[in-house]
Parts: structure tokens; C-alpha cells; sequence
């Protein structure tokens, strides 16, 4: 929307022969409503081959409006192209725990404000920084490439039975999310929520089985 409302017109074509032009048939129409009832319209006819413009007319007016060619892109757009791609959005200093559950053991992990973490299941001992870094910006950056919203996802995906679980305590909420493995994809999904994705990155899940040698913060050797 802040696109369209900057869109910068180029040239005013005051008496558009609107076949030739694309308005006969455009190639795109967008509706804005307005909170108060106002409805605005905008149809987009041909593109200029030489420089990419486009040639624009608002539904009620008569006169054309050449503008720059980027506008196509921004909102020439299908379902998945405008879809949330992130299966969870987490607000900065909101989570505070996160509890792994993976096929062998399991383990919880206590989270600051500033993104400091503690093995709480195992001694309360300081998380390895970067180790605890790449676990927020994983659960931060499951992104789908792929969605599935069919009714038998959960079990066609193998989600009724999760290689890894991962309750996280937002707030003085508790979301599950669940996270099946093939050889080359993983599927995610959050428990209670028909829809699973296929993960863009499968990285979270090898962080999520890390060692607890090499999870914890380790004493930086003093040279001698």
C-alpha cells in the first residue's frame, strides 16, 4: 500500500484510446476500501517494451497515467507469494523457555530478556553464545517454501509422529511446535494448528540435537 501511495507518475495521457491501450482488457484491477466506506479502484493496461513503464487509469477517470514498471511487481502477486512465510513469530524478550524433545532425551533451556541461556535440566549452566544464537535465529527463520492445508497433512506428513518437539513458553503461553525429517526436507507444524510447512532451512533441527558438551559455554582457556 505504502507502494502504491508513493507510485510516481511519469507521463498524464489526457485522451487514452483505451484498446490499444489495455483497458478493454486489463491485465490487472486492484480494489481499495477505505474505513469508511470510499472504494478506489486502479486497472493496469499495457507495458512500454522500451523502458518497462506501465500504463495505468483509475476506474473513475478517463485520463491514463504512465508509471514506473515496478508497480507489476509489487502487486502481481499469487496466495503463496503474499502468505506468512514464518511458521512463528517471536517477539524479542518474550520467549522464556524452550523444552527439546527429541527421540533419545530431552532437555529445557531457560532464556533471558537479552537472549542469554541457561541448561535448566541440566545444572542451570551458561548456553555456548553462538550455539545459543543460532537456536533463536532458527526458530525465528522457520520459513515454508512449501504449505500443506489439507485435512490429512499432519498424518500424510508423518507430524502425528515428530522426530522433534519443541515447546516454547512465549509470554504465559506454551506453543508446541513439531518437526518431522525425511532425507531432504523437513515438515513443521505447530500442535493444534491444521497447517504444516516444508522448511526452507532444515539447520534448526541438527542445532536442536547438539551435544551437551558442546552446548554449554565452556571456560575460555588463560595462556600461560
Amino acid at each position: 500500500l505504502k507502494f502504491v501511495g508513493d507510485l510516481r507518475v511519469t507521463k498524464i495521457l489526457s485522451d487514452p484510446k483505451t484498446d490499444i491501450l489495455g483497458f478493454d482488457n486489463p491485465k490487472l484491477r486492484m480494489m481499495l476500501n477505505s474505513e469508511g466506506g470510499s472504494q478506489y479502484g486502479l486497472e493496469i493496461g499495457v507495458k512500454n517494451s522500451y523502458d518497462g513503464s506501465l500504463i495505468v487509469r483509475r476506474l473513475d477517470e478517463k485520463q491514463a497515467l504512465v508509471v514506473t514498471g515496478d508497480l507489476e511487481f509489487q502487486i502481481d502477486k499469487d496466495l503463496h507469494d503474499l502468505r506468512e512465510k514464518r511458521l512463528l513469530v517471536i517477539v524479542p524478550g518474550t520467549l522464556s523457555e524452550i523444552h527439546v524433545t527429541l527421540r533419545d532425551r530431552d532437555y529445557v533451556l531457560s532464556v533471558q530478556p537479552d537472549g542469554v541461556m541457561r541448561i535448566a535440566s541440566h545444572g542451570n549452566v551458561s548456553v555456548d553464545k553462538s550455539q545459543a544464537e543460532a537456536i533463536l535465529a532458527g526458530l525465528s527463520n522457520m520459513n515454508a517454501v512449501e504449505f500443506y492445508d489439507d485435512a490429512d497433512a499432519f498424518n500424510r506428513l508423518g507430524l502425528k509422529m515428530p522426530d522433534v518437539r519443541v515447546a516454547l513458553k512465549i509470554d504465559v503461553n506454551t506453543v508446541q511446535l513439531l518437526i518431522k525429517e525425511t532425507a531432504s526436507d523437513a515438515y513443521a507444524a505447530v500442535d493444534g494448528v491444521p497447517k504444516v510447512i516444508r522448511l526452507r532451512n532444515t539447520q534448526l533441527v541438527k542445532r536442536l540435537r547438539v551435544s551437551m558438551d558442546d552446548l554449554r559455554e565452556h571456560p575460555k582457556e588463560v595462556a600461560k
